[in-house]
């Protein structure tokens, strides 16, 4: 099992223009995401700028994993993670003050599936070779590859 790697392979990647800001690209994000037919996205787009007012979801190194604050099933029955690679890289407020070249989008139906999702991005993270492909903005099949083998199978 392998949680990410399935989220991943059902959020995708956002295609065509990125925005010019975070909120914008926030909103195509929203628009484009793979969600339940009668999930509520103006709702969710206002709980990611919500969260993104009390701290920045910019980890720093040029990655971002915005969430709403509570995952909820009204928006997505399985876990999703969306990426989305903006050109040039947006300011995301981040600590280490870098623009963002990935953004990971993170929609998950319960607490515990989130922090399955979110410790298992962050553990891929730690890999440079990772790390490289999303800063040549790689293809979103060699990024999700990359994923799949780094993930723990367990």
């Amino acid at each position: 099992e392998q949680p990410l790697t399935l989220a991943l392979s059902r959020g995708g990647a956002l295609e065509g223009d990125t925005g010019a800001s975070r909120d914008e690209l926030l909103e195509r994000m929203v628009d484009q995401a793979p969600l339940e037919r009668a999930a509520d996205r103006p709702a969710l787009l206002l709980q990611l700028l919500e969260r993104e007012g009390l701290t920045s979801t910019g980890l720093g190194d040029g990655i971002a994993m915005p969430h709403p604050r509570t995952p909820s099933a009204s928006f997505s029955a399985e876990p999703l993670v969306m990426l989305a690679q903006p050109e040039p890289a947006l300011d995301w407020g981040a600590l280490d003050g870098q623009a963002v070249h990935a953004v990971f989008l993170l929609v998950n139906p319960a607490p515990p599936v989130h922090l399955k999702v979110l410790s298992r991005l962050a553990f891929v993270l730690r890999d440079a070779g990772f790390q490289a492909l999303l800063r040549e903005r790689a293809s979103f099949e060699e990024i999700l590859t990359r994923v799949a083998q780094l993930e723990p199978k367990a």
